[in-house]
């Protein structure tokens, strides 16, 4: 008997996928049917998963144990595929059922021939490639575009819920929050505050109930935190707080550094999870922001909705690159692409270069020129300035009026929308206190002092 074309692997693979993460079965029934499963059981799980994923319910090992065996729904979880390879399994389970599908046209137009009903044959024959071809397109169907416009404006606070406030109410006026399922960029020279930018909006977001992911790809996580713990301890109004650099060389009070355990022994601090590890790929941020998720549902924890790289120069292609341009127009495809997959809203801090004749103008869309797609693929690109440190340069040097300007702007900085899918740029104003790792909106009058 002839073998037919199938791939068994695939098949349970990708079941096992759909029963890890339910959101893939969704990726998954953009290229594949279960008719086009080759194992009819296969077939009939992945039917049943779908019935119970569009109507809301979880299709997993605990919910189906009723109806299918338990070492069966055991061993398709431990063979799950993710990321890219749902896609290309997927498509590749529907390849192997169309090449059987011509398989048994060509057997039936061969038995039509010898019959000797040539025009009966090639009608038939007609038919079955034309199902065949309909059939690859299957995964391309009709959608009206009026009923996803207004199943979209029924649903107000799902779209509402996708947006993830920034704790910053000034900038969230204006950006409303970062949007789950994109890629968001934070450039500024060397500096200017970028990481503590991203740890303040870090630390604001898992205040607000949010699991925050952070890859700290510069400094190690115990740096990362000691600037949460400063901004938490400041966000007490508990006292004096340390900088940094007193918490980092341990020249820190007793007094100041308990203010900073306490403020780190707050509920939601857990949920600020940490990776340091160098240079990853993106196959390699995948796998972590899969553990976080793993470990996240075990602690009863929200899965992270955000995700923080900081900063994205660090981060490494999957593949071999050219130059500077490929590397980073794959590293940003390859955010964007993450960002979509588990449908998170990642922002990613890039350093501008220091090196440049615009060195103290405020950073445009220009400084990104050379930055492959990422201006392309970002639904959002804000810039950080801060006046104060190129005038403090200035005023060392003695130059006229820079003493004088510097007392104007001291602790004021800039954050520059320019470029916003959602929204108007503009330019928010901000304070900080970038050694006790301090952002704040100006409207936070109330503030402490001590920063």
């Amino acid at each position: 008997m002839q073998n037919l074309p199938s791939n068994p692997s695939a098949e349970a693979a990708l079941i096992g996928a759909v029963l890890f993460e339910n959101r893939s079965y969704y990726r998954a029934a953009e290229y594949v049917r279960a008719d086009q499963f080759y194992c009819a059981e296969y077939g009939a799980l992945f039917e049943d998963m779908g019935e119970r994923i569009r109507a809301g319910k979880v299709a997993d090992p605990v919910t189906l144990k009723a109806d299918y065996d338990a070492q069966l729904l055991a061993d398709l979880l431990d063979s799950a595929c993710f990321g890219p390879e749902i896609d290309d399994y997927s498509r590749l389970i529907a390849d192997c059922a169309q090449r059987r599908a011509l398989i048994e046209a060509g057997s039936v137009l061969a038995k039509e021939a010898e019959a000797g009903n040539a025009e009966t044959a090639l009608d038939e024959h007609d038919r079955a490639l034309e199902a065949i071809r309909s059939d690859a397109g299957a995964s391309d169907p009709f959608v009206s575009l009026k009923d996803v416009t207004l199943a979209a404006l029924s649903n107000r606070e799902s779209r509402l819920d996708r947006i993830i406030p920034t704790g910053f109410p000034s900038l969230d006026q204006t950006i409303g929050g970062l949007e789950q399922g994109t890629f968001s960029v934070l450039g500024a020279r060397p500096g200017m505050g970028k990481t503590v930018f991203g740890v303040c909006l870090g630390g604001n977001m898992a205040q607000a109930g949010e699991t925050v992911g952070y890859f700290s790809l510069e400094m190690p996580s115990e740096d990362i935190g000691f600037r949460l713990g400063a901004w938490e301890a400041w966000k007490r109004q508990s006292g004096r707080v340390p900088a940094f650099s007193d918490l980092k060389m341990a020249t820190a009070s007793e007094d100041e550094e308990a203010r900073v355990i306490l403020a780190m022994g707050q509920e939601h601090v857990e949920r600020f999870l940490v990776n340091d590890r160098g240079r990853p790929s993106i196959a390699s941020l995948r796998r972590q922001i899969r553990s976080w998720n793993r470990n996240c549902r075990r602690k009863g924890w929200p899965v992270p909705r955000v995700i923080i790289v900081d900063h994205m120069g660090h981060v490494t292609p999957d593949h071999a690159w050219r130059g500077t341009y490929e590397k980073v127009t794959e590293v940003s495809n390859g955010l964007l692409a993450v960002a979509k997959e588990f449908d998170v809203a990642i922002l990613a801090l890039s350093q501008l270069s220091r090196a440049s004749s615009r060195e103290g103008a405020r950073p445009s869309l220009h400084d990104l020129r050379d930055s492959g797609a990422v201006e392309q693929d970002a639904n959002l690109v804000m810039f950080l300035h801060r006046e104060d440190y190129y005038l403090r340069k200035a005023a060392e040097a003695g130059e006229e009026g820079a003493v004088e300007r510097l007392r104007q702007v001291q602790g004021q900085a800039e954050c520059i929308i320019s470029k916003a899918r959602s929204g108007p740029t503009s330019t928010i104003h901000m304070a900080h206190s970038i050694g006790h790792n301090v952002f704040r909106d100006p409207a936070w009058r109330e503030g402490r002092a001590a920063a």
